[in-house]
């Protein structure tokens, strides 16, 4: 029996399980956040001004900001796999239905 999408079912499997683990890396409590923002990774990400970045990081050679500067760097290292594994889910999804189709639009 043949199944087409084994591949993309498996790969996308696989991104849930590092979607659900690559939370673990990134820590949960940074110093101050900006409003709005609930989660240190989140307010990185859309962090305005260089205060902003100061406050999210804590005091200057702070143990908490050294630990926090810390998690984002592996964080952001297994975020890498998170890319790496979303992209192959999603090429060998769209070759999937392209070979399925014909339509080269995949």
């Amino acid at each position: 029996m043949k199944r087409p999408f084994l591949m993309a079912g498996l790969l996308g499997g696989a991104v849930i399980i590092v979607s659900l683990a690559i939370g673990s890396f990134f820590p949960r409590t940074a110093g101050e956040l900006p409003e709005g923002f609930k989660t240190p990774i989140l307010a990185f990400e859309f962090l305005q001004t260089k205060q902003e970045a100061y406050d999210l990081f804590g005091a200057a050679d702070s143990s908490e900001r050294q630990a926090l500067a810390k998690a984002m760097d592996r964080g952001n290292t297994w975020d890498y796999l998170y890319m790496l594994v979303y992209s192959s889910f999603l090429a060998a999804l769209a070759l999937t239905i392209q070979k399925r189709t014909g339509n080269r639009f995949y």
